[in-house]
């Protein structure tokens, strides 16, 4: 017989219980939960130690593109927006970031090969997927790129951007860990998470 985990069965297991498995279950769950707090504890240095290295790559790339004409303030951002001048580039890399944004004068919506969808979600197609590619090489890399790194939209954690500013181009970028591109959608991924969060929520 196969080992197995006391009364744990998966798939199409339908192996009888035998009395060792009520002797050894208390020892599996005491177990099975020193190993999830000891993940949780790990998981907290961990988590500060992206966040700092995160925070010192954007200070430095902040920096650097700062000094070749490629920041906007706070207070310059929000005036574009506004305005509805350019577009926003939201560059997220899921599924946990960081975050980038990026401000461009071209319209990126008008100039997609096809009509960008409202969901990162239904955003993966081909044709979409190479025009991020493109769009991250020609707009918001940080040496070929043109376009102009920002600190963010302010105060968007308490904040439906699309509301805040109604005559404002938002798009997002949405590319998985070590750079491949995910999928590209209209909006900001502030106020995508925020739908999905509340879908979860009704469901």
């Amino acid at each position: 017989m196969p080992p197995r985990l006391p009364l744990i069965r998966f798939g199409v297991d339908d192996t009888p219980v035998v009395w060792w498995e009520w002797l050894f279950y208390p020892l599996v769950i005491v177990l099975i939960t020193f190993c999830f707090v000891a993940f949780m504890r790990a998981a907290i240095p961990i988590t500060a130690i992206h966040f700092v290295r995160d925070v010192i790559r954007f200070r430095h790339m902040k920096r650097e593109l700062a000094a070749a004409g490629r920041f906007l303030t706070a207070e310059q951002l929000v005036d574009r927006l506004r305005a509805g001048l350019g577009t926003l580039i939201v560059v997220y890399e899921w599924p946990k970031g960081p975050i980038e944004e990026w401000w461009t004068t071209e319209d990126i919506i008008a100039i997609a090969p096809i009509p960008l969808p409202s969901s990162i979600h239904e955003g993966q197609s081909s044709g979409l997927s190479s025009f991020a590619e493109n769009c991250i090489a020609t707009y918001t890399d940080r040496n070929t790129g043109n376009a102009m790194l920002t600190c963010g939209v302010p105060d968007e954690s308490g904040l439906v951007v699309a509301n805040a500013f109604p005559n404002a181009k938002f798009v997002t970028i949405s590319r998985c860990a070590g750079g491949k591109t995910f999928s590209m959608a209209t909006g900001h991924i502030v106020d995508r998470l925020r739908n999905d969060a509340s879908a979860s929520h009704l469901n």
